[in-house]
């Protein structure tokens, strides 16, 4: 069949809770898969920083961390060989260790009068184990170490003395009996609250609250603020996040979830429990242990207290990086166990069996515990400090009091981006993936009963395989105790209700930036930005797609992917069609191909448009845009952390052309267009 004169085919701690967020207009209901394993890899890390000195400078300063080593609980990270090199010779160098025990090197030259280089090296070992555990720690806590107490403390970016903050944590953790129904009362809430964004205005808890958007920074500090309001200690964890995705298996047939969180500066958290010690959380994907994609460079009460900058005088010198790094061993030995309910986006939790046993403990630190007192219109600003709660039975709760009005909070200065310098791709092999389009064609625009095509003829899609016995059932485990907050209503993310007839639509996950910052200047200081550009190699050997649902059928005048060209040939085009039991089917519509040098080679990403044949109309139901390609084209597109808009299995990828097997944590980055048919 041709179209547009294009050829068209028919076309408790041993495990670890993965929650999935059902994305609909009603309360949300997860699905925990219970997995045990280990994680363990090495990897050789070489990072080059460059920095462009456009005129001499008197003195120019480059800090940056050394990474941590610590064995913890079965969280493990060893540091061997670690090598700086600068060109030309700094005029100084030296080591210091903060009150954290966070080490860094600092360089300094005196009258630079050319480009300086610094090359960093290094080998890390990570491993996560997950075992046995049982934890006997009360809520509230009744006693913290001394050396801990520093960890409830406020900061600048963590307003633990907030009253938002206070009266949230208050009510998340009104039901918990045990310090790990609390904890995870809380990060349960900021996965759910929190909507990945680049570059937000600020990066501190209050924003994340009140916003219900943030990148890393925001995720970690609003957790942070929570737990310490809870008399929890807990810290915010900063180091080098690696690319290579790694899979957890969700079935005995072949089907994952491709974790996958970026490559860049990242931040995370650690919790204090009296049983463990520091247990680490990625507050947008793990609970209580963090992966051999994490390289932790150190912690403080927020991420500011570990930086990587450089300064300048008169002028900071644009700077710019390159990160290699390979890993010699990197093992993913996960099983499935079984699946219980958790209402959570798409979280891998480390939960562990849980009794209430009130424990008399040294240094004691007696006070009351974190209450609201009532609220006069004229002290909007004034604030109670939170503090640990005595050992004693926890308080009911204080009568609900009106809530204030948020006051102003300063905005953070807007910072020009830096445009970084576009990666290298690898060009892999392209594979021979049939191309199978349906017989049936998405009906045109009524009444006209013509079909805008020729019926093609039936090509039978390839047999697929016979699937192997299932392996027996393994014995459940224990569920452990857990808070159950109240699920959040969904973002509406379809066409309105009842829309008129020839109403334009726009929809989709249509919120991306064009460049994405790897640094930022103040003043005289330049630091890394914490924005990770994450994308997937789209034309490689494995095939995308990403699911979009309507309530009302559509005349589609386009879709467009967020895309970036590095280089090659031949053609990029999609096929839109509908979803069968939660997957692509065969039955839909290809787009106009978009040949490559038509396509302007760039920095950054920017819409692609596919267009389809005049008057497609697209019934109520879900739909998925597969991109296809022919030719050696070099493109990546673009997706966001965690799960903005659609279903938490809505982003697929597969490698056998059709089965679909492994399921994305992101979602890509798209739009539909078209008017709402009659």
């Amino acid at each position: 069949m041709n179209i547009k004169g294009h050829s068209m085919n028919k076309c408790n701690f041993q495990v670890f809770f993965l929650t999935i967020l059902l994305m609909c207009a009603s309360p949300v209901w997860g699905k925990t898969l219970v997995i045990e394993g280990k994680l363990d890899g090495r990897v050789n890390v070489k990072k080059t920083v460059s920095f462009a000195a456009e005129q001499t400078l008197s003195k120019f300063t480059y800090q940056f961390s050394v990474p941590a080593t610590y064995d913890n609980s079965g969280n493990v990270q060893r540091l061997d060989n670690f090598r700086v090199s600068a060109n030309p010779e700094p005029t100084e160098a030296k080591e210091t260790t903060d009150q954290y025990g966070n080490r860094s090197r600092k360089l300094i030259w005196h009258n630079l009068t050319s480009d300086a280089q610094v090359s960093i090296s290094y080998t890390t070992d990570i491993t996560s184990t997950i075992s046995s555990r049982n934890s006997t720690a009360h809520f509230p806590l009744t006693a913290v170490p001394k050396s801990e107490q520093i960890f409830l403390k406020k900061s600048k970016l963590v307003q633990s003395d907030s009253r938002q903050i206070i009266e949230l944590a208050n009510e998340l953790t009104a039901g918990a009996s045990t310090e790990h129904q609390a904890v995870n009362a809380i990060l349960n809430h900021v996965a759910d609250a929190i909507k990945y964004k680049y570059n937000p205005e600020r990066y501190d808890a209050l924003f994340g609250l009140t916003t219900g958007t943030g990148n890393c920074q925001n995720f970690s500090h609003l957790a942070v603020a929570l737990l310490r309001a809870s008399g929890i200690p807990a810290r915010v964890s900063i180091g080098q996040a690696l690319k290579d995705r790694w899979k957890i298996p969700l079935d005995n047939r072949g089907s994952s979830l491709v974790q996958g969180i970026g490559e860049g500066l990242h931040a995370w958290i650690e919790v204090w429990y009296p049983d463990f010690g520091w247990l680490p959380c990625d507050p947008q994907q793990t609970r209580l242990f963090t992966s051999t994609r994490h390289i932790k460079y150190g912690h403080g009460l927020d991420a500011s207290d570990v930086l990587e900058y450089w300064s300048g005088a008169p002028v900071v010198p644009r700077m710019s990086e390159s990160l290699e790094a390979k890993y010699s061993t990197d093992t993913v030995n996960l099983r499935l166990r079984e699946a219980l309910a958790q209402p959570t986006s798409y979280q891998l939790v480390g939960p562990f069996t849980a009794v209430a046993v009130l424990q008399q403990e040294p240094q004691k630190i007696e006070h009351k515990p974190a209450v609201i007192p009532p609220v006069k219109p004229t002290l909007l600003a004034a604030q109670p400090k939170p503090s640990i709660p005595p050992a004693q039975p926890k308080p009911k709760a204080p009568p609900e009091q009106p809530k204030p009005k948020v006051l102003p909070l300063e905005p953070k200065p807007s910072i020009p981006a830096v445009e970084p310098k576009p990666p290298a791709p690898t060009v892999l092999p392209t594979p021979k993936v049939s191309d199978v389009l349906p017989k049936k064609l998405i009906p045109p625009v009524q009444p006209k009963p013509k079909a805008l095509t020729p019926e093609p003829k039936q090509i039978a899609p390839p047999l697929e395989p016979k699937p192997k016995a299932p392996s027996p059932e393994p014995k459940p485990l224990e569920r452990p105790l857990t808070v159950k907050p109240k699920p959040l209503p969904a973002k509406p993310i379809h066409v309105p209700a009842a829309p008129k007839p020839g109403t334009s639509v726009e929809i989709g996950n249509m919120d991306f930036p064009n460049l994405v910052a790897t640094s930022q200047v103040v003043g005289n200081v330049g630091q890394r930005s914490f924005d990770r550009e994450t994308a997937e190699y789209a034309t490689s050997k494995y095939l995308y797609t990403q699911a979009f649902t309507l309530d009302t059928p559509v005349v589609v005048k386009d879709v467009a992917l967020a895309m970036r060209k590095f280089g090659g040939d031949g053609t990029v085009y999609i096929d839109v069609v509908r979803d069968k039991e939660g997957k692509p089917s065969l039955d839909g519509v290809r787009s106009s191909p978009v040949y490559l040098d038509k396509i302007t080679r760039k920095p950054g990403y920017y819409w692609v448009n596919f267009e389809l044949e005049k008057n497609t109309r697209l019934e109520p139901g879900k739909y998925w845009v597969v991109l296809r390609h022919s030719g050696e084209a070099i493109m990546n597109w673009f997706y966001t952390p965690g799960k903005r808009v659609n279903g938490p299995d809505d982003s697929r990828s597969t490698a056998q052309g059709w089965q679909w097997e492994d399921v994305l944590s992101g979602e890509f980055v798209y739009r539909v267009r078209g008017v709402v048919a009659k």
